[in-house]
């Protein structure tokens, strides 16, 4: 049986798929599932148990009605008949993919957020997703992402820790990015946070995590620290980054990917919530993560790209004592 799982966006909207890729496969034993995602994001389910591979397709293709039906049919021809399509990026381009593919049964999903009413929150995007399967959500669905971290990356991970004098299990790691500015909590905040950490938490040391491109959140931070500060920006890849992730005290991170990532491998989180609804895509899995956020601002979760305030009050006013108190429980709560 073939699978074609249509899913573009960053590394959360992928991961968040991930347990539905699950009930896919525990509902098919014997199917064969291809993940079709953006180019330079199929990495994101490298070493997965959950699909056979992974097909990236370029933004010229992605944006086109015709190389979007010619990808599908590539498709097809590579893996053979298509038995089930789940398309969940729907869009016209998608349609046009899935024409490629010509499956027997398509399965497309519906961005759902309204309030439900057997909780009075949004759908989490995870249950958003589950909602796909035309005969429910399986009592006994398991809604753990999966994210897997092979021995080599955790082998390299400890490594470069080792080497900037960093014991992991005593790393409070912090996450400064985020794809948008309404996601992130300002490094003049970031860095009150991690004089904080050494005046008052002794045995923990703090770390910067991230891409090559946030190398100027750690240049703003030290800046207003006035010294440097522990850093593997920049010097991780996915799957080193999931290992720092899963070793550390803690994680303090706004909803944005690393988020996500963490939340798959059991990391200890505390999530610094603003635009973004906790509800729809903060911490999942561990009832002990903690999520700040000051939902006395009436436009918060506003669920924006941009902030129409101009402030971005949600994180310019999360104060420093907000973050520390979540930190200080968090690992408490062990």
């Amino acid at each position: 049986m073939n699978i074609v799982v249509l899913r573009y966006g960053g590394l959360g909207d992928i991961l968040l798929a991930t347990p539905l890729l699950r009930i896919i496969k525990k509902k098919y034993p014997a199917a064969s599932i291809t993940f079709v995602t953006e180019a330079g994001n199929t990495s994101i389910l490298a070493k997965s148990t959950l699909v056979v591979s992974t097909h990236g397709l370029d933004k010229e293709t992605r944006s086109s009605v015709y190389g979007s039906y010619a990808a599908g049919s590539s498709i097809r021809q590579q893996t053979g008949s298509i038995d089930l399509y789940v398309n969940l990026q729907p869009s016209l381009k998608s349609i046009a993919l899935g024409i490629g593919l010509m499956p027997k049964v398509t399965w497309t999903f519906k961005k759902d957020r309204r309030i439900q009413t057997a909780t009075g929150k949004v759908r989490h995007a995870i249950d958003d997703f589950l909602n796909v399967i035309p005969d429910g959500i399986p009592s006994d669905a398991n809604r753990t992402m999966e994210f897997v971290i092979p021995a080599d990356a955790k082998s390299k991970a400890e490594k470069k820790a080792t080497e900037l004098g960093i014991n992991l299990s005593a790393a409070i790691v912090i996450n400064p990015a985020g794809t948008r500015d309404i996601n992130r909590w300002p490094p003049d905040k970031l860095a009150e946070f991690i004089d904080w950490i050494g005046v008052n938490l002794g045995g923990y040391t703090p770390i910067l995590v991230g891409g090559p491109g946030d190398a100027w959140l750690e240049d703003s931070i030290v800046r207003h620290l006035g010294r440097p500060v522990k850093s593997l920006i920049g010097k991780l890849s996915l799957q080193e980054l999931g290992a720092v992730l899963q070793q550390a005290a803690v994680t303090v991170t706004g909803d944005t990917g690393p988020l996500h990532i963490a939340a798959a491998v059991g990391a200890r989180i505390v999530c610094l919530s603003g635009a973004a609804d906790p509800d729809r895509t903060g911490p999942s899995n561990n009832p002990f993560d903690l999520i700040v956020i000051n939902r006395s601002l009436p436009c918060v979760p506003c669920q924006d790209r941009t902030c129409k305030r101009g402030d971005i009050a949600c994180m310019t006013q999360m104060t420093v004592a907000s973050v520390v108190d979540a930190v200080e429980r968090r690992i408490k709560a062990g």
